[in-house]
């Protein structure tokens, strides 16, 4: 992991704490049985809109670092986190409220 643009002298967690990773991310979900026709030029939108100069400064204003995938690539994303995450309430015990 790097260091953010915003407080670059700032080391990250992982360099205190080797082996920690833990990022936030956003993604855009369809329904499922969504044709992939319409999966792919919402992705094309999304991407196209978040290259956009004005959006691209707002969001490293909020100190996002923007990083546009495939849906096939946001998917293997959302399957390993359910793994990571599914793990980490096993071994804690964590319960929701």
């Amino acid at each position: 992991l790097t260091r953010s643009p915003l407080a670059p002298e700032v080391p990250t967690v992982a360099e205190t704490l080797p082996g920690f990773e833990v990022s936030t991310w956003y993604g855009v979900l369809a329904p499922a049985g969504t044709p992939d026709a319409i999966i792919q030029r919402l992705n094309s939108e999304i991407i196209k809109a978040a290259r956009l100069p004005e959006m691209r400064k707002k969001l490293e204003e909020q100190g996002v670092e923007l990083l546009l995938s495939t849906p096939q690539a946001f998917g293997e994303l959302l399957k390993s986190e359910t793994i990571k995450w599914a793990e980490v309430i096993r071994v804690t015990g964590v319960k929701a409220d």
